[in-house]
């Protein structure tokens, strides 16, 4: 014979019905749920709106140059950068003397500021490899590092592998064999195999 199951005091049983909800205190009749003593719906987004459209009518009169521009056609101020300042770098073997911002990469120095253009602009992440020079003897990715950071170090681009004009075994392979190369291994990565 199967026994009924228990009713725990937690668990409502499916013929009860449920008791009315009771009025909060101080709530005004007929008024929809949240609603405040007064009858008046304070919600998360009236409040959030409220609050942006505030902040927005306080910003205005604290960007008068910003007003005057636009009411005026002009362009808006640029914005100040840092004045650049004297860097001295030794890439492949030749010391150059450079007039460059503090937040100029290795990578730009190189390719626009000294035309060296063999470290490339892959990924600007620092994934690809494509910008990967050496800086005494260390393989680094010149896209993730400062130009000013490196002054005085010993900076190896591909360009400067070459000896005398003769190519690197492995440089020499692939320009015979047309293949399409991450700087990485011509920089000191060995190919498996």
């Amino acid at each position: 014979m199967r026994m009924p199951r228990r009713q725990g005091p937690g668990r409502a049983r499916a013929s009860a019905a449920a008791p009315p909800l009771r009025p909060r205190r101080g709530a005004v009749p007929g008024a929809p749920d949240g609603a405040g003593p007064d009858g008046t719906v304070f919600s998360r987004r009236v409040f959030l709106c409220g609050t942006a459209a505030a902040l927005s009518t306080l910003a205005l009169p604290l960007a008068p140059g910003a007003v005057a521009a636009a009411a005026d056609g002009a362009a808006p101020p640029e914005p100040p950068f840092a004045e650049p300042v004297p860097v001295a770098l030794r890439v492949n073997g030749q010391c150059h003397d450079l007039n460059l911002e503090p937040r100029v990469t290795l990578l730009d120095a190189l390719r626009e500021t000294l035309g060296l253009t063999g470290t490339k602009k892959g990924c600007d992440h620092g994934q690809c490899g494509a910008c990967t020079v050496l800086v005494d003897g260390r393989r680094i990715n010149a896209c993730l590092t400062l130009a000013i950071m490196h002054e005085g170090a010993d900076i190896t681009t591909v360009e400067g592998l070459a000896r005398d004009g003769a190519l690197l075994p492995l440089q020499a392979a692939f320009i015979e064999c047309d293949a399409l190369h991450p700087r990485a291994a011509v920089l000191g990565r060995r190919p498996a195999g």
